[in-house]
């Protein structure tokens, strides 16, 4: 397939446009414009340049909306945020502000192309409403070198969407800015999961049969009152939307790779945008859409046609029920709740007993009929491992790098004072290796330490961070050696036994001597 624009003439204004916007053009092709002003993206593919091309000039044409770069990808191409504000002077503290993140993965086009395909349409009585209630910022592209090359993961290969705590890769440290400087109410992260798995389907002869599915931060440390009003009524009531507006939606069913696997649900590290926005008191959903066997016979490449139809629907469903909540996601995200002084370091999944096992909707490949097929239902989640949360961390080791990747996260830290501070030795005891629940394809490292009273002698060259801060939840897993979802998961100083961390737990914040 060529990826030629079928109008010379509009290629001509898309490239000057891109020079305008500071746009770098990309290196290779993903659905392009017709020759009318409508954008078509269904019978050819555009490169990531050209998506920014159609969103400097939508921002030309609209004077609601704004195109700001906020940051460069691996191979330095731009990823921007798009703005979308009323034109009239309302009360922006009244307003809910939502952030909409598409294109993580190159190889899941349809999110991007929606977002394109919302802002194209933005005419009409019915988004001058919905601009009298929100704010919007879209980052429709995060990852351009990826979707260039059609690729899950970016010019390094890495997958941003488990990045979210080293902040290695360029694109998720973007995604990260943005959050710290507009610090919205919501957060919707846009997804595609392939219906064809190797095993399930290559092996077993099934895809998997969901067409969009909803879910939202499930670590057992973020605000509860979030998690409860998301569980209980906004999720259920975008999908009821979802369906009145002709598609249909549910909750998160869990990533089936293989016919009588334990279900577990979604995981619940920090590493993906989903459950890290959370702890920036957001209420944060994961929508996921049906990616339709390639195989398949479509009126349009992949069917990309339905696949945006089906982002679009639910966009515009959770938009719709935002403007219905908004003064309760309004009160719950500008409000604190009360301290928990105990974080849940690591969780474990067990069978359900009260329901053992899920009944869930599979396609026959050979047939192309719907079976239903039961699974294993690990759906129960208990505290494995907990910890007292301290009043902060001394730093006493490569207190640059961490300086800077804390601040990355937007975490603040201070100049300890020279004396002699109150703190917990940590001392390792025992270094675990286990498969996680479900898929069982990854390993988990769990420590256990012992635990004692220690004596610090700090210096000003050392660091502290404080947990009474706004991050100060998301601080403490990130940095504790105990916790399963931080620094330490990813080999930070290789804690062999007996080892005592360069992070210390603190008692007070200031020495005694």
């Amino acid at each position: 397939m060529t990826c030629l624009l079928r109008n010379k003439n509009k290629q001509l204004l898309i490239l000057m446009l891109f020079f305008i916007g500071e746009v770098i053009l990309g290196s290779s092709p993903v659905f392009a414009l017709t020759q009318s002003d409508d954008i078509d993206f269904y019978n050819q593919k555009i490169k990531a340049a050209e998506v920014n091309g159609i969103l400097y000039k939508l921002a030309l044409k609209d004077k609601r909306i704004s195109v700001k770069a906020v940051g460069y990808s691996e191979n330095k191409q731009p990823i921007v945020k798009v703005s979308l504000v009323s034109l009239k002077k309302n009360d922006a503290e009244s307003k809910v502000k939502v952030l909409i993140v598409a294109g993580q993965h190159g190889n899941e086009p349809s999110g991007t192309l929606a977002i394109l395909s919302f802002l194209a349409g933005l005419g009409g009585d019915k988004y001058n409403k919905l601009l009298n209630h929100v704010d919007i910022d879209f980052i429709p592209l995060v990852n351009p070198d990826g979707w260039n090359k059609e690729t899950r993961g970016n010019g390094k290969g890495i997958n941003i969407n488990a990045d979210y705590v080293l902040l290695k890769t360029p694109e998720a440290r973007a995604v990260v800015s943005v959050i710290n400087t507009e610090s919205p109410n919501m957060l919707l992260d846009i997804h595609e999961s392939s219906t064809y798995k190797s095993v399930l389907t290559g092996k077993q002869g099934y895809l998997t049969d969901v067409v969009s599915q909803l879910e939202t931060s499930n670590n057992a440390n973020v605000f509860k009152k979030i998690q409860d009003f998301a569980n209980d009524h906004f999720l259920p009531a975008v999908m009821k939307e979802v369906f009145y507006q002709g598609s249909s939606a549910q909750r998160y069913q869990g990533a089936i790779m293989r016919l009588n696997q334990p279900l577990t649900g979604a995981r619940s590290t920090i590493n993906t945008l989903r459950n890290y926005a959370s702890f920036h008191d957001v209420l944060s959903i994961l929508l996921e859409s049906k990616k339709d066997y390639q195989k398949r016979h479509f009126s349009t490449p992949e069917n990309i046609k339905e696949r945006v139809k089906r982002q679009k629907i639910a966009l515009n469903s959770v938009l719709d029920q935002v403007v219905i909540d908004k003064a309760n996601i309004l009160a719950l995200t500008c409000c604190k709740e009360s301290i928990n002084q105990k974080i849940i370091a690591n969780v474990n999944y067990s069978l359900n007993k009260l329901k053992l096992s899920r009944n869930i909707s599979l396609v026959n490949i050979n047939t192309g009929l719907r079976e239903i097929h039961s699974f294993p239902n690990w759906s129960d989640m208990t505290a494995s491992q907990t910890y007292q949360r301290p009043v902060g961390y001394a730093i006493t080791d490569n207190e640059g790098q961490l300086a800077t990747w804390l601040s990355l996260h937007g975490i603040q830290v201070i100049q300890a004072s020279k004396g002699e501070w109150s703190g917990i030795n940590l001392r390792l005891k025992e270094r675990e290796e286990r498969k996680e629940a479900g898929i069982g394809a990854r390993i988990e490292i769990i420590f256990h330490f012992d635990e004692e009273e220690k004596v610090l002698k700090l210096n000003p060259n050392n660091l502290i961070v404080p947990l009474n801060q706004p991050l100060g939840v998301l601080a403490s897993l990130l940095l504790d050696p105990r916790s399963a979802y931080g620094l330490y998961q990813s080999q930070y100083e290789n804690l062999t036994l007996n080892q005592v961390p360069s992070i210390v737990p603190l008692n007070a914040m200031k020495p005694f001597k």
